[in-house]
């Protein structure tokens, strides 16, 4: 009987992560018949974005070489965002939750005795936790980003509520108050990025970084684009083309960086601005189908 408006019908807050990583040939296994191995994907940088007020600019945190120390940033940064979260939520429930108590409390002066807990109460401590977890989402997180930091990520986590894992997939991993999820589990197979921002008319800019030739962070502070063919993937098998190196040219000039570091942070950004936008328009796009 306790009514609250259509539009508080769903989670308002969000914010988004994306990890960059660089690659470590130090220390690596031993090579056996059927595998060589070329090198480590050791954490770079994180960049997380949110739609809370007051946490709106995306921001970028960079390894200084304790891959823990980033993390536990990352997580620091991201629990004040799920405090403000949770503070501006009570503003707008605040009344709700009152309204729970009163009548929870008047059906226990009702009751004679009960071994149980009254269910109104219960309905109180699941709305309340449902008000202080924030959603973290990444784009194909579960299988790269969760992966790469896990070793680092699980032994912070005060508090694990549960885990989903497909395979090596980490679908969900949810604490009192924070809940990383992958948005490709939400998507057909194979949506890319790209297209998932083109679908929802979201602008994003073809950004390129030079992964594999950091293999020493003291290369963040080179104080020029790196040469073209420093833009070599091992992965792909491919470099830069020559119009996109002249572009990234133009980008140095024009956000008049003075270090890789720049660069880093100019790049890692652009996977999780754009990202927010369109998860925005996505929410917008399947509450107006509701309705």
């Amino acid at each position: 009987g306790i009514i609250v408006d259509e539009e508080d019908r769903y989670f308002p807050y969000r914010a988004t992560f994306d990890f960059e990583s660089y690659f470590d040939s130090s220390d690596l296994p031993q090579a056996t018949k059927k595998v060589q191995w070329k090198a480590k994907h050791m954490p770079l940088s994180v960049s997380i974005s949110s739609n809370i007020p007051g946490y709106t600019e995306p921001r970028c945190l960079i390894s200084t070489g304790d891959p823990e120390a980033l993390v536990r940033d990352m997580l620091e940064m991201l629990e004040e965002m799920s405090l403000q979260s949770y503070t501006l939520l009570l503003e707008k429930f605040g009344p709700v939750l009152s309204e729970i108590q009163e009548t929870a409390q008047e059906f226990t002066l009702k009751e004679e005795s009960s071994e149980q807990k009254q269910p109104l109460f219960l309905l109180l401590e699941k709305l309340d936790g449902y008000l202080k977890q924030l959603p973290v989402i990444g784009y194909n997180n579960g299988r790269y980003d969760l992966n790469v930091i896990k070793k680092y990520l699980f032994p912070q986590l005060e508090d694990i509520k549960f885990i989903v894992k497909k395979n090596n997939d980490l679908m969900c991993v949810a604490t009192p108050t924070l809940k990383f999820l992958d948005m490709c589990n939400y998507l057909s197979p194979g949506v890319s990025y790209e297209k998932y921002l083109k679908a929802y008319g979201c602008s994003a800019q073809k950004g390129f970084f030079p992964y594999e030739w950091i293999d020493d962070l003291a290369k963040l502070n080179t104080d020029h684009l790196p040469e073209q063919d420093k833009f070599f993937s091992m992965l792909k098998n491919e470099g830069i083309a020559d119009e996109d190196y002249k572009n990234l040219q133009g980008i140095w000039e024009e956000k008049k960086m003075s270090t890789v570091r720049d660069l880093l942070i100019w790049y890692n950004n652009l996977d999780v601005q754009p990202f927010l936008e369109a998860i925005e328009k996505q929410v917008s796009f399947y509450q107006e189908r509701r309705i």
